[in-house]
């Protein structure tokens, strides 16, 4: 079990451990029938003469091959000879399946599901992303939505070894063609300007290419990198002055080229004012914006080693820059820097949900919230939506939280004063 990134199965294990029967039981082995309304189990507990304590409650299966028909209400369980006979309401199975991981509910699981969604998104990480244009520019949106592949294959890692500074994930690309890539949506650019093009990126295998287009997905420019090592990229480029738009097609120069990428964006020079990304709606989430600058140059043209990233932060106190949220507009956050502050890499630190990031739907599913965080917030949400049932575990589940959430800050250290002795 890993406490720092577990699995929908084991959030689960572990809140029937916590609440037991109460909220229900994992049955390890279960088998539909299909073309039936009924399933079949060895589980001890569905096989003693008290099993009908069980009837209403919800009889769930995750299994893939089951579809729609995951959830069903028990009506009736009967056994004979060591095995539970459960009987439900609604359609039959349309296929049978054995061995299925199975779950005895009191609740709806989509209830369940709902609030261990709504758990997610009540609990903050910190984080630091670069700040750019590019839907999922920063690549920490949970799948690859807003890449569009072309003779390649795309996903989000999250192998420490494939992740730079403190992001949660990053793009890859798997070239099946020659110049295979994932393509950004376009992005309006100023008409006849200068603007400056940046991706951090490297390449596992083959050449990292990043590849400028217009809307018509005519080739402007391009940057590479054969690194290894995550690289900063950049390049001064001037479009034709009838381009609007432009996107970015991350991927390989060759077929089985496999690479990275953490970031990709554009500076333009004289910009004061930028959008902060939308999941920070809230002061209490934004902690500091800094300029980035990479002072060990590659050894290639226009690439700087990303790992010496040198990150200042900017002041609001000192006007250099200032922070908003105003009332009812389109982008519920925003910054306005100081003029001879534009045209540099900025980088945001603030906290995040995890429900922006991590989606639990299916058992191997993966959160980056601690196990015992998310439990003990479930567990309190479970007391507030259903306090008829669950009411006792509201102050319950609040009071552990909070003492989780203590237990994981770090101060900063303090100075301690030196008395010397001379000589």
């Amino acid at each position: 079990m890993s406490r720092q990134i577990p699995t929908l199965e084991e959030v689960l294990d572990q809140l029937f451990t916590e609440m037991g029967e109460e909220l229900g039981f994992k049955v390890p082995a279960v088998t539909a029938v299909g073309a039936s309304s009924t399933a079949t189990t060895t589980e001890p507990r569905l096989t003693n003469p008290f099993a009908s304590q069980f009837d209403n409650y919800f009889l769930w299966t995750l299994a893939a091959t089951l579809a729609a028909n995951r959830s069903k209400q028990i009506t009736n369980i009967a056994a004979t000879s060591g095995t539970a006979t459960i009987t439900h309401a609604g359609p039959n199975y349309t296929v049978g399946a054995a061995d299925l991981v199975g779950y005895i509910l009191r609740i709806d699981p989509t209830i369940l599901l709902n609030i261990i969604a709504d758990a997610l998104a009540l609990e903050y990480y910190r984080t630091t992303v670069p700040l750019t244009e590019v839907v999922d520019g920063d690549m920490q949106t949970s799948g690859v939505a807003s890449w569009t592949a072309t003779n390649a294959e795309l996903s989000k890692v999250t192998a420490a070894a494939n992740v730079p500074f403190e992001l949660a994930q990053v793009l890859s690309v798997l070239s099946t063609a020659a110049g295979g890539n994932g393509e950004s949506g376009l992005l309006r650019i100023p008409r006849g300007k200068s603007i400056y093009p940046w991706v951090i990126g490297r390449a596992e295998v083959g050449t990292a290419l990043c590849r400028l287009v217009d809307s018509a997905g005519v080739s402007i420019d391009t940057i590479t990198t054969t690194q290894e090592d995550w690289q900063f990229l950049w390049k001064s480029i001037s479009p034709a002055s009838t381009v609007e738009k432009i996107a970015f097609q991350l991927g390989g120069s060759a077929l089985g080229d496999q690479t990275y990428w953490a970031a990709a964006g554009f500076l333009r020079p004289g910009v004061r004012d930028v959008t902060l990304p939308s999941w920070l709606s809230r002061r209490f989430q934004f902690e500091s914006l800094s300029i980035a600058d990479f002072p060990v140059s590659g050894d290639e043209t226009g690439a700087e080693f990303a790992g010496s990233r040198r990150l200042r932060a900017l002041s609001e106190p000192r006007g250099e820059f200032r922070l908003s949220f105003p009332e009812l507009a389109a982008n519920p956050a925003r910054i306005e820097l100081r003029p001879d502050l534009t045209g540099k890499p900025l980088f945001l630190t603030a906290l995040r949900p995890f429900g922006d990031v991590d989606t639990l739907a299916a058992l191997p599913d993966l959160t980056r919230c601690d196990l015992d965080l998310v439990v003990q917030r479930t567990k309190h949400l479970l007391g507030k939506s259903l306090k008829s049932l669950f009411g006792a575990y509201f102050n319950e589940g609040l009071i552990a939280a909070d003492a989780i959430r203590r237990q994981g800050r770090t101060e900063r250290p303090r100075e301690r004063s030196r008395s010397w002795t001379w000589g």
